[in-house]
């Protein structure tokens, strides 16, 4: 039994990182096609931002991952496990500590600025690997282990399992965003998004713009702190919806100590503008989203 649930779940691994391609072609380099990642929205040449913030099942992968190459008592693996001590500030909150398991489309919380950074770069190998096996220039190894698991750097040096790399391919490269990108997605989203947090848009005295959530994209919030996350599930792949800039959950910035949005955790009483705040320890109203360029492989 458990070994056909281990099958299923590395079924699902490899759906979910093919996933990653979506049926869109962009040229980006010398005339290089490459799919754009499915669920990112294309802002800008060769700039993509995730529509939603990185979900529970997506790092979940990422843990299955670890484990299988690390192992379960790796350094490693527990240390790419989120902080499900961040619930204790909510005794007898709906989640609690099984959040991460049993809520797979909520944004992932509880993470570290390294969590975040190391993820990021996971999830660049991955994706480069299935684009490599999709062209045929390598073959699935089912026999990855700490050892000889494939890299974005040990392709292109030339030291994967003894593989001619090809210079010419373009790798993605998936990041935190700075302040600045994320100020650049805010200002870019309102073309061409009017339904999700930008609805009942009104100028406050001090010159702030106020966004009311609209119900059917967030929960109605009681009073007090009883708000819940909003499931982050964005099944239409041709979206241009990035969703919950300003709700849902705080984002995790590629400026270390720094949070960019809303969250549940806030007053109930309206969004307001681009908050940044500071981000110093893990909490349970702090998670992320990526960014992500295709770049040619420089040593």
């Amino acid at each position: 039994m458990k070994l056909k649930i281990a099958l299923i779940l590395i079924c699902l691994s490899v759906l979910y990182i093919i996933a990653c391609h979506s049926e869109k072609k962009k040229v980006v380099e010398n005339k290089i096609t490459y799919n754009s990642p499915r669920g990112a929205i294309e802002l800008d040449e060769n700039f993509f931002v995730d529509s939603t913030e990185i979900r529970n099942h997506d790092y979940f992968e990422y843990l299955f991952w670890t484990k299988r190459i690390f192992g379960v008592s790796s350094a490693i693996y527990k240390a790419a496990l989120p902080d499900s001590n961040v619930w204790n500030d909510f005794p007898g909150f709906y989640f609690d500590k099984d959040y991460l398991w049993f809520c797979s489309d909520h944004p992932v919380v509880g993470i570290t600025y390294q969590q975040a950074i190391n993820y990021s770069k996971w999830r660049s190998d991955r994706v480069l690997q299935v684009l490599l096996v999709e062209k045929k220039l390598l073959t699935w190894n089912d026999k990855e282990d700490s050892t000889n698991y494939f890299t974005i750097e040990k392709y292109y040096e030339g030291k994967y399992l003894g593989i001619k790399p090809d210079l010419n391919i373009l790798y993605p490269e998936y990041s935190l965003p700075t302040v600045d990108e994320w100020n650049y997605i805010v200002s870019k989203t309102d073309a061409f998004n009017k339904n999700d947090v930008y609805f009942n848009m009104k100028k406050l005295d001090n010159g702030e713009v106020e966004y009311e959530i609209k119900a059917s994209d967030s929960e109605k919030p009681k009073e007090g702190k009883d708000m819940i996350y909003t499931v982050v599930v964005n099944n239409d792949p041709k979206s241009k919806v990035i969703y919950h800039l300003y709700d849902n959950v705080s984002e995790i910035s590629k400026d270390r100590g720094i949070a960019l949005g809303g969250n549940w955790n806030l007053s109930n009483k309206g969004i307001y503008g681009n908050i940044i705040s500071s981000f110093d320890n893990v909490n349970s109203w702090t998670g992320f989203r990526n960014v992500c360029r295709w770049k040619k492989y420089k040593k």
